[in-house]
């Protein structure tokens, strides 16, 4: 009966994880196979869009001169070292967060079209990287109950 639960109880834990990362692992374990370099290729190639949504976002509000310093600062942080060393969900979701951020203020101030699109679409993926919490979704059907 314990094996039983443990088993339903993995189940469930698989379940509600944020499924992002698993969906781009597996697509890498389909296209170069199973290994380390396959299951960390996509957090890291998010590593550098993270890096190139900062610069952009730099070269936005500001210039070249800080664009790339923010990007170089971003990508000589501890925590990306090991974010892409350990792989995790926080670096898919800190350059979706970055790329809605920069697309989204692209929008505001150029109207781009494409960035309001794409900003929204890149707030997707950061729900899809890290999830929400049950009690966000309670919140939203009490919400939709008492309408």
């Amino acid at each position: 009966m314990a094996k039983l639960y443990r088993c339903r109880n993995a189940a469930k834990t698989i379940s509600t994880s944020p499924p992002l990362l698993f969906w781009f692992s597996a697509l890498a374990f389909r296209l170069f196979g199973v290994s380390n370099f396959s299951y960390r290729i996509f957090p890291i190639l998010f590593s550098w869009l993270g890096a190139y949504a900062t610069f952009r976002l730099g070269c936005l509000y500001y210039n070249r001169a800080v664009g790339r310093l923010a990007a170089l600062m971003l990508l000589s942080c501890q925590a990306f070292f090991l974010m892409n060393h350990d792989v995790r969900t926080d670096t898919m979701l800190t350059a979706s967060v970055i790329l809605a951020i920069w697309l989204i203020a692209e929008f505001t101030d150029k109207g781009h079209w494409y960035g309001l699109v794409l900003g929204f679409g890149a707030i997707g993926l950061a729900m899809l990287a890290k999830g929400q919490s049950d009690s966000w979704c309670r919140c939203w059907l009490l919400a939709a109950i008492l309408r």
